[in-house]
């Protein structure tokens, strides 16, 4: 990443005032270290993302969608510099500011339109939380469901923008009081976690987001439906690939997930299926262990060889992890 910027400081320099390719290059210049600033939070690397950004769209005289895609990236830079505590409110309604005017210039057939649509809500849900106006939380949930409508199925934004809806709508509920709303966050947060494509770990939260809201809201049929589901998905993110110490670390994330279900379980008078979670939450480790040898032994009545230097492999890995482990935890 170092180098690319150094090289993309040499290409800006290297350019005429009057170069057509300059605001171009300067674009990416500034989206490179905005992408430097969030992988390490260097507060110079935001700064020189905003400066070149805002260099770039002086500088730029297309219109259309193509200036919008200079809008969007000085927005979300104005926006991520808020978001991480480093700029003012005033970062932050320009960011609203830019990102709207992105909105206003992209056709809805774009390919971007729904992302943008989904910069534009996440910007004034960020607005929404510190100024707990209606009107900034009414318009965030327009347009994400109107991001959700434009995006194609399968896109990887999706997940995003239904996490970020369901908490819109939560926040209606908080708001209200209206059940309705709570009901649109628990079936927003359900699409979300059934998205087989999303990583495990943001299904599972997305899972106990709904399960939470709707233990709240007395509704322990679907508190608990949703937390089962949630803890099932726990061996996906704890998978055999992972040492021991890695898998435990992981887990920690969501410690208390068990006792939450169990508790759901008791408040719907179903006590089998509170063991049962309690069980499923304690042994996610000790499955994929004792998992690995049933299957083992049955390849051992088929095949002793193979099983026998399976076994071997297996215990030469388990030697390795273990040297990793400690490692980890010098």
């Amino acid at each position: 990443m170092d180098e690319g910027i150094a090289l993309k400081q040499t290409a800006v320099r290297l350019r005429l005032p009057d170069d057509d390719v300059l605001p171009r290059a300067l674009l990416s210049l500034g989206e490179s270290h905005l992408m430097r600033f969030e992988d390490r939070g260097d507060p110079d690397d935001i700064a020189q993302a905003i400066t070149h950004l805002e260099a770039a769209l002086t500088q730029f005289d297309g219109h259309g969608s193509h200036r919008a895609a200079f809008l969007t990236s000085l927005g979300q830079a104005m926006w991520t510099r808020y978001e991480r505590g480093i700029g003012a409110v005033d970062d932050l309604n320009e960011s609203v500011r830019l990102l709207e005017t992105a909105v206003a210039l992209t056709p809805a057939d774009n390919p971007s339109y729904g992302s943008r649509l989904s910069n534009l809500a996440s910007a004034l849900w960020t607005r929404f939380e510190i100024s707990r106006h209606p009107g900034d939380l009414d318009a965030a949930i327009d347009h994400d469901k109107a991001a959700l409508d434009a995006l194609p199925l399968g896109h990887t934004d999706r997940v995003r923008v239904l996490l970020n809806l369901g908490l819109a709508y939560q926040a209606q509920f908080d708001q209200t009081g209206e059940p309705d709303h709570g009901r649109r966050a628990i079936a927003t947060w359900k699409v979300a976690a059934s998205l087989p494509t999303t990583w495990a770990g943001m299904r599972i939260g997305t899972a106990r987001n709904a399960a939470d809201l709707a233990s709240r809201m007395g509704d322990t049929t679907t508190a608990l439906a949703c937390y089962e589901f949630a803890i099932r998905l726990l061996p996906e993110v704890a998978w055999h690939g992972l040492t021991t110490t890695g898998r435990d670390r992981i887990l920690k994330n969501w410690s208390g997930l068990a006792a939450q279900a169990a508790g759901a379980a008791l408040a719907a008078e179903r006590a089998d299926i509170a063991l049962e979670m309690l069980e499923s939450g304690r042994s996610v480790s000790w499955d994929q262990i004792l998992g690995f040898r049933v299957r083992l032994d049955t390849l051992r009545r088929a095949r002793p060889d193979l099983a026998d230097r399976l076994a071997k492999t297996g215990a030469s890995i388990a030697l390795a992890n273990r040297a990793l482990a400690n490692r980890e935890a010098v």
